[in-house]
């Protein structure tokens, strides 16, 4: 294994739990701190799990149940705090604590997440076998029931934790980050999330304004997708029609956007632009190497790109994406990396 079960850190020489191998650490204070989070409820079935092909989906709901029962004190504890909860009379603050605030790292914030449950075809469904039993066990159906609900708040607001290797964004895990959560979508996001250990650092990647929203991506971008491929995704994903301005514009692929060269701008502002673009080449090759680290320069001198076309040229241009997917390849090498060293 080579990264770490809780903190998900590159380790190449892993500490196994105490008592399987399926949970493998960088360090000892790793391996304590997920054992008191879950692992010492998880460790006797893991190999179960693993054995009947359960997906990580399941996993990762039972996992969010452990943590919501040692967060609430006992399954009445955790009961008593979902009854509050459900007892709200609007649906936006379902997820606030007590003292009115939304606290991510709590539970009841994750709780209230959108689950989409009018889309799945389970109910009403016969299932096979005699469920009385289970049926008449008022803790096994509110448990079940909160797993159930887990795996759909899963299906719509897991967000991927990415690592770079090489020239690839490669998945290291899942996460459930409720903040995240309340952000909308946009074929074109104004922000760009970078996963490190422990952390999600979102980064804002044009000018935004007072008041404007933030608007990050769930998947489909403007510059890889064409629009209906994008909507088609997000429709069947999501239950939504994207109604951003990519979609409402009609945007082309990057690779199809014109240059700000062939555009009836003035002649003033295309030398302004020609002169802040002198480096982006050089730039781009740096950020393909992956030779970006501590030059802080880059990210300066690429916001600098931006800032300059922002008010000139539309943001669907060829030179305007190319900055901002290489101000995001920046971004991403100062976050999650497995790259080996050269000899």
């Amino acid at each position: 294994m080579s990264h770490c079960s809780n903190c998900l850190r590159v380790c190449l020489a892993t500490i196994p739990c105490k008592y399987c191998t399926y949970a493998m650490y960088c360090s000892e204070q790793c391996r304590d701190i997920e054992w008191e989070k879950y692992h010492d409820v998880e460790c006797a079935i893991f190999s179960v799990m693993v054995a009947e092909k359960f997906l990580s989906l399941d996993l990762f709901s039972l996992r969010i149940l452990m943590c919501a029962i040692k967060e609430a004190g006992d399954i009445q504890g955790l009961r008593t705090m979902l009854e509050r909860a459900d007892g709200s009379d609007d649906p936006r603050t379902m997820g606030f604590s007590p003292d009115g605030k939304f606290h991510s790292e709590k539970y009841i914030s994750l709780y209230g997440l959108m689950t989409n449950t009018q889309y799945t075809k389970i109910f009403g469904t016969k299932l096979p076998g005699n469920f009385k039993t289970l049926a008449n066990n008022d803790n096994a159906t509110f448990l079940g029931g909160l797993i159930l609900r887990h795996q759909l708040i899963i299906s719509t607001n897991a967000h991927t934790i990415y690592e770079e290797q090489y020239l690839c964004a490669e998945e290291r895990g899942n996460a459930i980050l409720p903040f995240c959560s309340l952000f909308n979508h946009s074929c074109n996001p104004n922000v760009f999330r970078v996963s490190r250990s422990q952390h999600t650092v979102l980064y804002t990647l044009y000018p935004i304004r007072k008041g404007e929203q933030l608007l990050d991506n769930y998947g489909s971008h403007f510059a890889m997708e064409s629009k209906i491929v994008r909507q088609n995704m997000l429709l069947k994903h999501y239950h939504f029609t994207c109604k951003c301005i990519p979609c409402q514009e009609n945007w082309p692929v990057l690779s199809d956007f014109k240059s700000f060269e062939t555009l009836a701008i003035p002649a003033s502002d295309k030398n302004v632009i020609r002169n802040a673009l002198k480096k982006l080449d050089t730039y781009i090759d740096m950020a393909r190497k992956a030779d970006v680290l501590g030059k802080p320069y880059i990210i300066e001198d690429l916001l600098t790109m931006i800032r300059v076309m922002y008010d000139r040229v539309p943001i669907a241009c060829q030179e305007m994406g190319n900055v901002v997917e290489t101000l995001k390849r920046v971004f991403a090498l100062h976050g999650n990396t497995f790259i080996l060293p050269q000899n």
